[in-house]
């Protein structure tokens, strides 16, 4: 453990006073542009290769490669679903939704770890899923192609509890207010998993490393001019999803948040939306 992994886990806890930053993409050479990734930028970029974090679908190809990406590069995501399932009770739960599913490494722990509950993933791509279709492992995790911006509470009718992965950071206020308001008429409950959680400390702390690139570093303005530096979601802090909550008539809170062992492999916090 080191001090930096306390005070991250203790920044998100602090958190309390709505707060909202942008997430960037530094030198984001596979799809160059401005804004959260579109259906096809997302699609490009999984045939093409993920920048930094991912691989070509191609490694994607045969269980073998998926289990060796699930206990391997994205080891993080499955300890998140392992995680998940421990921090709620989901004893009286019988159907579950994972939204913005990617590679369903996520789903496919808690699928492990609660067999007898149904499990649908949802995802934009068409890419994606279609790819996660072909494995006989994830054979009985029911996949969709849906944007979460077109999800109704009839697509919610008989769904207990919603959760998704590091997705809410890449909707803008209104969609996630539109959400929350189909999570109240449907009952289910909903929980967000996201790394892109702030706290007061990181939020100064990007407004004035923000404040030097641009002042003092010109190779990074010169990314930013070509489109480089791609803003593609929002930091936000525990307050700023239970304002929005509110707005909705519903509460958010802070469920769980990763132990100080495991920060280095697992950086993702929990807020439970009902």
């Amino acid at each position: 453990m080191c001090i930096n992994q306390f005070i991250a886990i203790m920044d998100v806890r602090l958190g309390l006073v709505p707060m909202k930053v942008e997430a960037y993409i530094n030198n984001d050479q596979l799809s160059p542009g401005r804004g959260v990734y579109s259906r096809e930028e997302w699609g490009q970029r999984r045939l093409k290769g993920y920048n930094r974090a991912g691989e070509n679908l191609i490694e994607l190809s045969s269980d073998e490669k998926f289990l060796s990406r699930c206990f391997g590069l994205e080891f993080r995501k499955f300890i998140t679903g392992v995680r998940l399932t421990k921090a709620y009770d989901f004893s009286s739960a019988r159907h579950l939704m994972e939204i913005g599913c990617g590679e369903m490494i996520t789903a496919y722990a808690v699928s492990l770890a609660l067999p007898g509950v149904k499990l649908t993933a949802l995802d934009y791509d068409p890419v994606i899923i279609k790819a996660m279709g072909r494995l006989p492992v994830l054979k009985h995790i029911e996949k969709k192609t849906m944007d979460i911006n077109a999800l109704t509470p009839a697509c919610l009718s008989g769904i207990d509890v919603v959760f998704g992965v590091d997705v809410f950071y890449t909707l803008d206020d209104a969609q996630i207010t539109d959400f929350f308001h189909c999570i109240k008429i449907s009952r289910a409950k909903l929980i967000i998993a996201s790394s892109q959680i702030i706290g007061p400390l990181r939020y100064f702390s990007f407004h004035f490393k923000n404040f030097l690139k641009k002042t003092r570093d010109s190779s990074y303005v010169k990314m930013e001019k070509k489109g480089l530096i791609r803003g593609h979601g929002w930091k936000r802090s525990i307050g700023h999803y239970q304002r929005l909550a509110g707005l909705c008539g519903l509460k958010a809170r802070l469920i769980d948040t990763p132990s100080l062992e495991t920060w280095h492999a697992d950086t993702y916090s929990f807020i439970l939306v009902e």
